[in-house]
């Protein structure tokens, strides 16, 4: 519509694509996942989730992350990647069919894609006032020159304006990833995590290098989290390895040292330690 009524060139219609894309991807990084803040339970806030549902709830938080990422990138390719005159872009096609004198059926459009020029603003908001004008004028049928440079997207433009959109994307994904990892307790639940995202990235038709980003960014924060666990769990060893030392020095000091002495010379000396 911005190319033929506004004559844009199809690279702005990309960014525009991309501009809003953005936007939807901000606000399903504000909503997600809805569980509660660390501490908030210690604090006389929410009660804790049973640790399943928080464990499904980051997970289907980084989905839908993932998820509006992936479809992006992938819509994008569908639609303005024009692979030569024998497998064109699907916007171009579409515009192909516009201009047509005789519109006729075309298999390779889905239905919904086959619109004349009239169909489209018939679409408008003000398409009552478009329903009164003279038929000349609403048989008006703008010419679209397929072979400019405005009304196509370059291998290298697309390529470049998808890999700026998509290091912006994973950079969001990881800043916000860190929080929502945070919120699983064990090794056990990071793992389930992590190995859920294998499985989706699986079925995913992205390229190596949009694959290998996003495995990236997921691998960090679950390896970070992961470290953080075992530095609590081994802080809590030896906290308790401590306490238990100064319980035996206790003893020691408390007189009764010669009974423990006493004990641990029998023991030694009977299995012959000395």
């Amino acid at each position: 519509m911005l190319h033929l009524l506004e004559s844009r060139p199809l690279i702005d219609v990309l960014s525009v694509f991309l501009a809003q894309r953005a936007r939807s991807l901000q606000a399903t990084l504000s909503r997600s996942p809805k569980t509660v803040p660390n501490g908030s339970s210690v604090n006389g806030g929410a009660p804790p989730k049973f640790r399943k549902v928080v464990v499904r709830e980051v997970r289907e938080g980084l989905e839908g992350v993932l998820e509006a990422i992936a479809l992006t990138v992938t819509t994008a390719r569908d639609v303005f990647r024009d692979r030569g005159h024998e497998d064109s872009s699907l916007m171009s096609r579409v515009l192909s069919f516009i201009q047509l004198d005789v519109p006729t059926q075309d298999t390779s459009l889905p239905s919904d894609l086959q619109m004349s020029t009239q169909h489209l603003l018939s679409t408008l908001p003000s398409a009552s006032h478009f329903a009164l004008l003279p038929t000349a004028i609403r048989s008006y049928k703008p010419f679209v020159d397929l072979s400019s440079a405005t009304s196509s997207v370059s291998s290298e433009q697309l390529s470049l304006r998808l890999s700026e959109w998509f290091s912006k994307a994973v950079a969001e994904l990881q800043s916000v990833a860190k929080g929502w990892f945070a919120e699983l307790r064990t090794l056990k639940e990071v793992w389930a995590v992590r190995s859920w995202f294998d499985e989706w990235l699986e079925g995913k038709e992205v390229e190596g290098e949009e694959r290998r980003g996003l495995a990236e960014v997921v691998d960090g924060v679950a390896h970070g989290q992961a470290v953080k666990i075992l530095r609590t769990a081994l802080g809590d060893l030896q906290d308790g390895f401590r306490d238990e030392l100064q319980s035996t020095l206790l003893q020691l000091r408390d007189g009764t040292s010669e009974a423990l002495i006493g004990t641990f010379t029998n023991i030694c000396f009977a299995k012959g330690a000395f």
